[in-house]
């Protein structure tokens, strides 16, 4: 089974590769992006998925660059690669938390929709990394338990049984969620209990940045 680090450092390579190509091919369309604004974002969420999703398949055989680089491979339960469609799930469930981050898209201003934001983001977010450096007989992620997913480390020795992911961390990784739910909800109702009471007075403020057309979406805090 592939160490968290060996992981880590392929994710990492394929983050800087996709990075790379993207302000390559960009850069000669700043422009057009700076007025798309947060829209943008979409673009790299469907190469996101075209990539992992391909290259982590079987269309890839489970290696994408940095896999390869690092000699591991994304495998099931019976040592062989998985189909699209299932790395499309698997890569949804990791890259979620990070593409929703700080992403400043207008309809995300919705309370409903921030506070599934936030669940996502640090209900699975936290799961995802819990899991990925705590379990460390499997080394199955959030993602990887609920796509019955391993990285496998090539040159290592031939797994007879691959290790199953004890209750314990199923169970911590569903509180990590309870939690990152219980927090949005929180979160929800106490701005939605503010909104109107002692934050009235910068309303003003954001109505006439949010009718300004040069911005996608506004907040306005007190940080006095």
């Amino acid at each position: 089974i592939a160490g968290f680090w060996r992981r880590l450092v392929a994710w990492i390579v394929d983050l800087l590769l996709l990075g790379i190509i993207g302000q390559v091919i960009g850069w000669p369309f700043s422009s057009f992006w700076f007025q798309v604004g947060p829209y943008g974002r979409f673009v790299g969420l469907f190469f996101i998925l075209l990539y992992f999703g391909s290259m982590n398949s079987r269309l890839g055989n489970g290696l994408t660059v940095g896999k390869r680089l690092l000699g591991i491979a994304v495998r099931d339960d019976q040592d062989r690669p998985i189909s699209v469609r299932r790395t499309l799930v698997r890569i949804t469930i990791l890259a979620l938390p990070f593409i929703l981050n700080g992403w400043a898209l207008p309809i995300l201003q919705n309370v409903v929709l921030t506070m599934l934001a936030s669940v996502i983001i640090f209900g699975i977010g936290g799961a995802i990394v819990y899991t990925m450096i705590f379990n460390r007989d499997a080394r199955q992620g959030l993602h990887d338990l609920l796509c019955g997913t391993y990285g496998v480390y090539l040159a290592g020795d031939p797994i007879s049984a691959f290790p199953q992911t004890r209750k314990f961390h199923k169970i911590i990784a569903g509180v990590i969620l309870a939690v990152g739910a219980v927090i949005a909800g929180v979160a929800g109702v106490a701005s939605s209990l503010t909104s109107g009471t002692s934050f009235s007075y910068l309303y003003a403020s954001y109505q006439t940045l949010q009718s300004d057309p040069r911005f996608f979406s506004a907040s306005v805090l007190d940080n006095t």
